[in-house]
């Protein structure tokens, strides 16, 4: 019944989120050729002084509303996801969805894994977008790429191999890959347990009282993440010699992945465990 379930979900969130993403991309494009030829065309006036103030300042405004739509693509993303998640289950449809012959688990489980790929991709799109924009939309005259910024972020990424090796290099990309993936999941799960405490707990304005337990939980995850990150700081400083302070700040990064890791699994764990019992004890649906 899950293949089902995600079948169904895929079908249903694609027809607006893949326009989405797709439109997004096109929009980077679109807006690193716009400030492409912004830029050569100031230097063109600057050299030849043919170019129109009037034309400059709508190349400079049209850039400016594309970049804050691109951005704006990824709160029209969360929203949708997070709305579909509030009406599929506590508005009229949550009548419907738990007739379905699927299990509660089945259920959330859906909404879970179609909400982390589409959050996941649209993440994957906004940065591929920012690299376009900064790449080619900041190329000069005779070139197709900015080579300059380019060769930047080489010498940046080649002398952070350098300075702490290649295996620590390839870990330290592992473990960002894998911290972004886990990150994406615990928001994802903490975002949905507050609507579903909203939903249960709350009989009139859900969505706020959603928003509410959001922040509360938030609050109270990011103290404790600060009071346990400053601890591992403070120890770890406290018993190194200064021969070792190198070593170390090679090595805390390390730790501090990993700690978000695990925390962040940790935390996904528990908001889909607390997810799956509130649904599945108590429903305060419209």
């Amino acid at each position: 019944m899950l293949n089902k379930l995600l079948k169904y979900e895929f079908k249903s969130t694609s027809k607006t989120m893949i326009p989405l993403l797709l439109s997004t991309l096109a929009l980077s494009i679109l807006t690193s050729v716009i400030m492409t030829i912004s830029i050569r065309n100031i230097e063109s006036s600057i050299e030849e002084n043919a170019l129109s103030n009037v034309l400059m300042s709508l190349f400079a405004t049209f850039s400016i509303f594309s970049l804050f739509a691109i951005f704006a693509s990824a709160v029209v993303l969360t929203i949708f996801l997070f709305a579909r998640y509030y009406k599929n289950f506590f508005a009229d449809e949550g009548y419907l969805t738990f007739t379905l012959p699927a299990t509660t688990g089945q259920q959330l489980t859906s909404k879970f894994i179609s909400g982390f790929v589409w959050t996941v991709l649209g993440m994957i799109t906004i940065i591929i977008s920012g690299i376009i924009i900064l790449l080619f939309g900041t190329a000069t005259s005779g070139e197709v790429i900015n080579k300059e910024l380019y060769n930047v972020i080489g010498n940046i990424l080649s002398e952070l191999k350098d300075q702490v090796g290649t295996s620590n290099y390839i870990l330290y990309i592992t473990e960002i890959i894998v911290s972004f993936m886990v990150s994406c999941a615990y928001r994802l799960l903490m975002i949905y347990l507050a609507i579903t405490l909203g939903g249960i707990i709350a009989r009139k304005h859900k969505i706020l009282s959603a928003v509410g337990f959001y922040i509360l939980i938030s609050f109270v995850i990011s103290s404790l993440t600060s009071t346990v990150t400053s601890s591992m700081f403070i120890s770890t400083f406290s018993v190194i010699d200064e021969d070792e302070i190198i070593n170390a700040f090679i090595s805390i990064p390390h730790r501090l992945l990993l700690f978000d890791i695990v925390l962040s699994a940790i935390f996904a764990l528990a908001a889909y465990i607390s997810n799956y019992l509130l649904l599945k004890k108590k429903l305060n649906l419209e």
